[in-house]
């Protein structure tokens, strides 16, 4: 168990950094709703009433907890004479595995861009989180910002006024994306004169699976999540390490290992994402 607990820190996934953090006390689906009006509180006069919140009318999400796992057969003369901490390496391996497959499963959202309840796409022109395609910029950078500030609360009109946190991005724009957010210039003004205005306003977040084969390559933005509800990784009673557990194989003489972990990966809300599609420069 030691091994697996101090997998967690060395996994290469980024996941962790932009989703939020979700707790499960069993398997059964759980139903996840919205509060369906501004989240302002209103004035109470003496005597007076709350005004009571309400609920969406439907879910806008469905939590739901998998086991995924993997065994694996040492015999009894390998494990004995395990002079290369193979059987430490292979344990290694599935838990990273383990976290590496929370993270595919995170990034395949948004690239997929599934439709959500609404019927709708989950970056499209009628959620408001769709930009124009381009190559990262300071127009870009603006556009996602200002689609984002202009969300508004489920069933009302307050604005959420929230700015992405993270920008999200394959290696193909890892470069472009770091000068924009680092140079103290703007890289595409006329001259060293012209003030970058993106510089350390977000956290870089570059992950490959978020790469395609060919054509543009599109990148992200994310909101703070405990702003604005986007992908939600969900632990059975939050436990987040995978387990690991030994017994002596019966039928033959060796031992045997199994690495099993109990998670969720959800889609809670679209307001707090917005996708740039790219576009390759001439």
């Amino acid at each position: 168990q030691r091994i697996v607990l101090a997998e967690r820190e060395l996994a290469p996934t980024t996941y962790q950094l932009w989703t939020s953090k979700g707790s499960q006390a069993d398997f059964r689906p759980t139903e996840i709703y919205d509060i369906s009006q501004d989240g302002e509180l209103q004035e109470i006069p003496e005597n007076g009433e709350f005004t009571a919140a309400k609920l969406s009318e439907g879910p806008v999400a469905v939590r739901r907890l998998i086991t995924v796992g993997k065994r694996v057969d040492f015999t009894r003369q390998l494990f004995l004479n395990d002079q290369f901490d193979l059987v430490a390496r292979v344990l290694r391996r599935l838990t990273l595995g383990y976290y590496q497959g929370i993270n595919r499963s995170v990034y395949s959202i948004l690239k997929k861009n599934p439709t959500m309840g609404d019927k709708l796409a989950l970056f499209s022109a009628g959620h408001g989180n769709l930009g124009t395609a381009a190559a990262p910029s300071t127009s870009s950078f603006s556009e996602a910002r200002r689609l984002m500030r202009q969300q508004t609360e489920t069933g009302g009109s307050a604005k959420l006024n929230i700015a992405p946190a993270y920008i999200l991005t394959g290696a193909g724009n890892e470069t472009a994306i770091e000068q924009l957010l680092t140079s103290t210039a703007d890289p595409a003004g006329a001259n060293a004169g012209v003030a970058n205005i993106f510089r350390n306003r977000m956290q870089l977040v570059v992950d490959a699976e978020l790469d395609l084969d060919s054509g543009p390559q599109p990148y992200f933005f994310a909101a703070n999540p405990a702003l604005a509800d986007t992908i939600e990784v969900a632990y059975l009673n939050g436990n987040e390490a995978p387990m690991v557990e030994s017994q002596p194989a019966f039928d033959v003489l060796g031992m045997r290992f199994r690495v099993y972990g109990d998670c969720g990966v959800t889609l809670l809300g679209y307001k707090g994402l917005v996708k740039n599609a790219g576009k390759e420069e001439a």
